[in-house]
């Protein structure tokens, strides 16, 4: 199916490109590293129109956790957005953008 519009486009390339980089092989390595060493229970991954949504619970090292992110998935810091951490709750939520990754995505879209 062609898409109509530019934003359409963009907006199915982003999910394409966040598919590509949060991998099963990717996807697999965070949930096995943050479940056996920062205390993490729950992981689950969501299809946003910008990128990839990252919901994390059962921990409050919000700073290792979103730093185990950029590591394992080997992505640019500016990239993983907080969209939310809650110490109460122990969860967080965070968004992969890969259009905050300027060389990936000025690469992508001069094409």
């Amino acid at each position: 199916m062609k898409s109509n519009s530019k934003k359409e486009m963009c907006d199915f390339n982003k999910k394409e490109i966040a598919s590509c980089i949060f991998s099963e092989e990717v996807k697999n390595n965070v949930d096995n590293t943050l479940k056996s060493f920062y205390g993490v229970k729950n992981i689950k991954y969501k299809s946003l129109t910008c990128g990839i949504g990252i919901e994390v619970s059962g921990s409050n090292n919000f700073a290792i956790i979103r730093r185990a992110l950029v590591n394992l998935s080997g992505v640019p810091n500016e990239t993983i957005s907080i969209m939310s951490e809650n110490e109460e709750n122990l969860s967080a939520f965070y968004a992969y953008l890969p259009n905050k990754n300027k060389y990936l995505y000025d690469d992508f879209y001069r094409k």
